[in-house]
């Protein structure tokens, strides 16, 4: 993105805001309250995430690992069929209770 093109926020308040199929690629944070922060990125191992300079996808992927003992080499039981998968199964933070009134997941195949 050319820097004519970048939207700042500056002392802004997005508290509860929400990216949904969105990217965010490229995004930089500096001097931001990220409190409470949320990512669900299925594709995150394709990539670097910095917290204060740090890569913290390696960190991510082990305590998924760890937590999902069946789960694939990091996470992509489709590697060397498909670069993504055009669905993928939810995480366990989107799954709704039988009955629950609210919208289902857009990327999940067990949520629609």
């Amino acid at each position: 993105m050319a820097g004519e093109d970048v939207i700042r926020f500056v002392d802004r308040d997005l508290r509860g805001a929400r990216f949904d199929r969105s990217t965010l690629a490229g995004a930089v944070m500096r001097g931001v309250d990220v409190r409470g922060l949320d990512i669900d990125a299925p594709w995150l191992a394709d990539g670097a995430l910095l917290v204060n300079g740090v890569d913290v996808v390696p960190f991510v992927e082990a305590e998924l690992d760890r937590r999902f003992p069946g789960r694939e080499p990091s996470g992509r039981p489709w590697s060397g069929t498909f670069s993504r998968p055009s669905r993928r199964m939810c995480s366990p933070s989107h799954v709704r209770a039988p009955g629950h009134p609210s919208t289902p997941c857009p990327y999940c195949t067990a949520c629609t």
